[in-house]
């Protein structure tokens, strides 16, 4: 599994370097947003070490939300973005009238179930407060793994 994810995280420095560099030729800085936690992990410690490799700078910035990320980058604030699935980047660029468009597929962290006052679903209370993605689409797979 290791050797897959650094093939893809290879494949992912490519892309983006080509993409950045045929929109400028000359740029040596590479603009990538995502969002905290495995998104922006898989930049930091995946993608950036090999995009320096290549004699990139990476500046990377960290989103709390789902909606500034595909904005930033469609305002030419960012190069690159990673942090939602095909179904969600479609409708909001259908919302949007956006004009951007997927370079590569990356690994999607699975969505669970996770809380700081139980520690398995059997301590968890008829009637007990659960949060769930203000998206659309996320909001549903919440709710199916609620289920």
């Amino acid at each position: 599994m290791t050797l897959l994810r650094g093939i893809h995280a290879s494949l992912l420095a490519s892309v983006i370097t080509a993409s950045a560099h045929a929109a400028d030729p000359d740029k040596k800085e590479i603009g990538f947003g995502a969002t905290a936690g495995p998104y922006v992990d898989q930049i930091r410690y995946g993608i950036k070490p090999l995009l320096e490799k290549e004699g990139c700078k990476v500046a990377i910035v960290e989103f709390t939300d789902y909606v500034q990320p595909n904005l930033a980058l469609a305002d030419g604030a960012l190069d690159a973005n990673a942090f939602q699935h095909e179904t969600y980047l479609k409708k909001f660029l259908d919302d949007h009238k956006l004009p951007l468009s997927q370079l590569v597929k990356v690994p999607t962290a699975p969505i669970g179930i996770y809380s700081h006052k139980s520690k398995s679903l059997a301590d968890v209370k008829d009637g007990a407060t659960v949060s769930l993605p203000n998206d659309v689409t996320s909001q549903a797979s919440a709710i199916l793994q609620l289920q």
